[in-house]
């Protein structure tokens, strides 16, 4: 066997053994890409809304992604809908924390729907979420009853519940239909933390 040959035979031995490198490479790289996940820890109000990625749906809950970049859609039947991007990283945890509003007919859903008030309180994470917890907050002292001194042995009997027929976000109805009444709930209110003109106000006597 000649110079000339062996020279051949070692440039294809290096030839087979580089391209077998290369495959052992590609496999390592995909399988440690395959192995790594993104972990979306999801909370969502109400508790019904889902987030769609890649068409499949994900309720409040801890999920594994692959990961990347999403266009994400979060809805609910009776909600406005959101869309928005997301990434998720490899490896790491994305906390994703939010609130669909109710539409102009289900405006009272959150003041009427226990689970789904705590459901808001958990995802309050920005100011308009919070202002609406606020405002639902009263749901927790309600029915308000006390006696106001009106004047000289004049007393009223006064009392502030919730009144669930309406289309606000929440409504009041004072059990007291007369001017002293109504200023005498409206300080009321304030002096609970709470102001007046975020409800929808009715008198009943």
């Amino acid at each position: 066997m000649n110079f000339e040959t062996i020279r051949k035979h070692w440039i294809m031995s290096l030839t087979i053994l580089l391209d077998v490198i290369i495959v052992i490479i590609l496999i390592v790289l995909g399988l440690k890409k395959a192995s790594q996940t993104a972990t979306l820890n999801l909370k969502l109000a109400p508790s019904k809304a889902v987030m769609i990625i890649d068409g499949k749906q994900y309720q409040t809950g801890i999920h594994k992604i692959t990961p990347g970049n999403y266009k994400i859609t979060v809805t609910a039947e009776g909600f406005d809908t959101k869309t928005l991007d997301i990434e998720l990283k490899a490896n790491e945890i994305t906390k994703f924390y939010d609130y669909l509003m109710p539409k102009e007919d289900n405006l009272n859903y959150y003041a009427s729907n226990t689970v789904d008030y705590e459901a808001l309180k958990a995802v309050g994470n920005d100011e308009t979420a919070k202002e609406m917890i606020k405002i639902l907050s009263i749901k927790e002292i309600l029915p308000i009853k006390w006696t106001h001194i009106a004047g000289r042995e004049q007393f009223i009997f006064m009392e502030i519940k919730e009144n669930p027929d309406c289309n606000q976000l929440l409504c009041l109805t004072v059990l007291n239909d007369n001017t002293p009444g109504h200023e005498a709930s409206t300080k009321k209110l304030v002096e609970k933390g709470y102001n007046p003109d975020d409800y929808k106000i009715t008198y009943e006597n």
